[in-house]
């Protein structure tokens, strides 16, 4: 029976090679038994019934995770599909038996559902066998690519394992399903102690003023009872979540470690280096400006609420992530100004082609940013303003993204979010193209608060804010004509002054910064001869009886 078995075997892998290779681009060479490492373990596939299935979150959920990438016209594919040893895998170890082993078919060229069903040329039967496989069927091309994964030929059935590796195990699995779950024992079983794979901190680093959420990945097939953290080797906190609200008083660098133990014992320490960044003494003083350039974001700090692991980052960082090259599309085309700005997904690509174009998977996205802490100022004369840009990522889909802006009483409780937030802006659909947000904080005057930006929708693309500004003004700043017949005007960019009384004039930034000063007479005169940057100045206007006004000035 052995000879047979490795006959058919060797027939197979034969026909496979002679018939597959022309047939799929190739990309990468054949790699072995070895283990090898994963491009990414962040994929989610959809099932030919319209079923998601997270290959993270299996992985997480300490799952083994066996794929077979094959093609509906291949004959020794069909071979191996025949002998039914999937579903036995799929019986004994995956959720119909055991429950530690889950299987996947993937049709590795995207072939249609007729095909997969046997119907039509270019398919060698019905792969559903009339509907009554156990396990999930899947059409996708990108998949391979998206977890790291190089195709040649198929069949190519890999086993993935919680530390981020893959290995062949088609040639098992072709012979015995008890061949493929002794292979699996490499991986995680329920015996094992736990596997830290991963720490995700806030690319801007830990702040004193705001604690900031660590995420941990821990592979483990029991649930892990407790997280243990350690500070440059200190015990720090034990938490029954893999999610650490950190905050560390002293800036620079400092190492953070986890432990994680389940009823089997404890992992071993993963260890990751994080900056720290100066805190702020008390409430920030207004006016705040960040550019969300590599020196912004001082004293802010990030919570992942929906739990997903993927939160707020700079577009810079994510279009190197999907090899989007400088010379196609840079990170400055999508910025408002500067070089950057901040990012956060709804739908997080692995694959991008182009910005109408992006392949990946949706999200439930309900990300946060917490600012330092504000103290709104308590005179009647003053009003307080939050203004910010914002634009979606991409117009692929109809939804749009949306702002949700929040306030909470300072300090906002890291063991409860959400406790004591108040809206000050709910669900702001958010365009293709920028768009200045303004809300008004004067209703929280007096009062020391935490602004929350809240990223809250589904199946749209991705949000992405740049340059906030929070500042204060007089009750009487007006973009309009004042009493005494005083009128500003832009004309191709040139500011001008129609006045019937001799002023005195002074243009700031928004920050307060004096830019320039001046005595006009009456008429009509320009402003300032010298050129100034682009963008938002102040203009404030006195006349000779102490009358005064203040305009808003964009220079383009």
């Amino acid at each position: 029976m052995k000879k047979t078995n490795t006959l058919h075997l060797i027939l197979g892998l034969l026909l496979s090679s002679l018939y597959l290779t022309t047939v799929l681009p190739a990309r990468g060479q054949g790699i072995g038994d070895e283990w090898m490492p994963l491009k990414s373990l962040v994929y989610t596939a959809e099932t030919i019934n319209g079923e998601r299935i997270s290959i993270d979150s299996l992985i997480r959920a300490g799952k083994k995770v066996v794929i077979d990438f094959s093609g509906t016209y291949c004959g020794p594919c069909w071979a191996i599909h025949k002998r039914g040893t999937a579903e036995k895998l799929w019986q004994k170890y995956g959720p119909d038996g055991s429950n530690e082993l889950y299987f996947i078919w993937v049709e590795a060229t995207g072939a249609s559902r007729d095909k997969i069903e046997g119907r039509g040329s270019g398919t060698q039967g019905d792969w559903t066998n009339g509907g009554t496989v156990p396990y999930p069927i899947v059409s996708d091309a990108y998949m391979a690519d998206a977890l790291g994964i190089p195709i040649t030929t198929v069949p190519k059935v890999v086993l993935l394992s919680a530390a981020g590796t893959y290995t062949e195990v088609q040639e098992i699995l072709y012979i015995s399903e008890e061949g493929v779950y002794n292979k699996s024992k490499e991986c995680l079983s329920s015996q094992d102690a736990p596997v830290v794979r991963d720490l995700y901190t806030p690319n801007w680093g830990i702040t004193a003023d705001t604690p900031s959420e660590i995420q941990a990945y821990v592979g483990s097939v029991p649930p892990v009872t407790e997280y243990r953290w350690q500070v440059n080797g200190t015990d720090y906190a034990t938490t029954h979540e893999p999610r650490l609200a950190l905050t560390w008083a002293t800036a620079g660098e400092v190492e953070l470690s986890l432990i994680a133990v389940n009823r089997n014992g404890a992992s071993a320490p993963l260890s990751q280096r994080i900056q720290v960044r100066a805190t702020h003494q008390g409430a920030i003083q207004l006016p705040l400006q960040e550019s969300f350039e590599a020196d912004g974001l001082l004293g802010w700090s990030h919570a992942d609420v929906d739990g997903d692991h993927i939160g707020w980052t700079s577009l810079a960082t994510e279009l190197k992530r999907l090899n989007v090259p400088a010379t196609e599309l840079s990170a400055k085309t999508m910025s408002r100004s500067g070089e950057d700005c901040l990012l956060s997904w709804s739908f997080y690509p692995t694959i991008f082609k182009r910005y109408t174009d992006l392949r990946g998977y949706a999200l439930q996205s309900n990300n946060w940013l917490i600012s330092p802490v504000i103290k709104v100022p308590e005179a009647e004369t003053l009003d307080t303003k939050l203004t910010l840009y914002a634009r979606s990522f991409s117009k692929q889909f109809k939804r749009l993204d949306s702002l949700t802006i929040l306030s909470v009483v300072a300090p906002i409780d890291p063991k409860a979010w959400e406790s004591g937030v108040k809206p000050l802006l709910k669900k702001a659909p958010i365009s293709y193209n920028w768009q200045k947000i303004e809300c008004d904080l004067s209703s929280l005057r007096g009062q020391e608060i935490q602004l929350i930006l809240a990223h809250q929708t589904s199946f749209a693309t991705g949000l992405l804010i740049d340059d906030l500004t929070i500042e204060t003004a007089e009750h009487n700043a007006t973009d309009s004509p004042s009493t005494y017949d005083c009128r500003v005007t832009l004309l191709d960019g040139v500011p001008y002054v129609e006045t019937a009384t001799p002023i005195e004039w002074r243009l700031y930034t928004p920050s307060g910064i004096l830019q320039a000063e001046g005595l006009m007479p009456e008429g009509r005169h320009q402003l300032i001869a010298e050129a100034l940057p682009q963008g938002l100045y102040i203009l404030s206007i006195t006349t000779s009886a102490g009358d005064s006004s203040c305009h808003k000035l964009v220079l383009r």
